[in-house]
């Protein structure tokens, strides 16, 4: 069953945070109604299937949810506010935000509104929806050229 999940969900390459990633899978699983393995024997599975754990054991190396499950996996297993928050990032990265390149998270915190939510709710809701971020900076978007300083 892994491997049907693997060829209609994911992409070769990069790297998923594990809980997305297992979230998905186990929504995956109930939809062609199929009890889903623990922990346990998914994380087995996954290094079987030759996607082991970094390091930090956050995340899988090798594969990564298609984009539209990122977003789905993302709000399962979200509480209700979270969700919203979710929802309302996802739209402020889709209308005002392009690919590639970084932002300050901030900036993009502040873009978004801030009146919506606090920065580390902000900043949780980027990581739950697939950015990398670091030091202060998130990766993989950025805000439109013509936005920018409004």
């Amino acid at each position: 069953m892994l491997e049907e999940f693997l060829r209609q969900r994911c992409e070769q390459g990069g790297k998923q945070r594990v809980e997305p990633l297992y979230d998905s899978y186990r929504e995956w699983c109930r939809s062609k109604g199929v009890e889903p393995p623990n922990d346990t024997a998914l994380g087995r599975a996954f290094t079987g299937a030759g996607y082991p754990l970094d390091r930090t054991r956050k995340y899988r190396l090798g594969v990564q949810l298609k984009p539209v499950y990122r977003v789905v996996a993302a709000r399962l297993g979200a509480p209700g506010r979270t969700r919203k928050l979710l929802r309302s990032v996802e739209k402020f990265l889709a209308e005002r935000c392009e690919d590639g390149g970084k932002e300050r998270t901030q900036h993009l915190w502040l873009a978004h509104g801030s009146d919506k939510s606090n920065y580390k709710e902000f900043e949780g809701a980027l990581r739950r929806l697939g950015m990398r971020m670091r030091s202060g900076w998130t990766f993989g978007q950025r805000l439109r050229h013509e936005l920018q300083g409004q």
